[in-house]
């Protein structure tokens, strides 16, 4: 009952609150649920209206397909374990995002690469840098690197 009741304002608004949750269904029903409840209640929804984290990753390599298709002059580099498929992942988002960005000529920050890796180490990184340099900084001698000197 809860979940139906939110279907729609989840779809119209992702940042929906668990207290307007609360406070909706009081006024609809009378009926004081719990923080839990609505949040359960409201995860419940999310997945619903945006699907799961799982499905959402087996998707990716779909929309790298897409990307290059459309945008004619991207490069993938994907590198898929097999041993991930099999891999239950205890926290849903272990995984850690790397980017490399540019200014472009109105001086707006514009993503050039993104790498989605399992764990952020030495290995990682350098296959990380060693895509960015084969495809993007080969031959250019303006580059600058700008880290927050995170230690691996």
């Amino acid at each position: 009952m809860i979940t139906n009741t939110h279907l729609g304002i989840v779809h119209c608004d992702p940042a929906y609150e668990i207290k307007y949750s609360q406070e909706s269904i009081k006024s609809k029903y009378g009926y004081d649920i719990s923080y839990t409840k609505a949040w359960k209640s409201l995860k419940y929804v999310v997945d619903i209206v945006n699907g799961k984290w799982e499905s959402s990753i087996s998707l990716l390599p779909k929309y790298m397909g897409a990307l290059s298709k459309y945008n004619l002059g991207t490069i993938i580099e994907l590198k898929h374990l097999r041993t991930v498929d099999g891999t239950h992942i205890y926290t849903k988002y272990k995984q850690k995002l790397f980017t490399a960005l540019t200014l472009d000529a109105n001086n707006q920050v514009l993503p050039l690469v993104f790498a989605l890796v399992d764990e952020e180490n030495y290995d990682s990184w350098r296959w990380f840098h060693g895509n960015v340099a084969r495809h993007f900084t080969r031959g250019c001698r303006d580059v600058c690197v700008i880290s927050d000197r995170h230690s691996v």
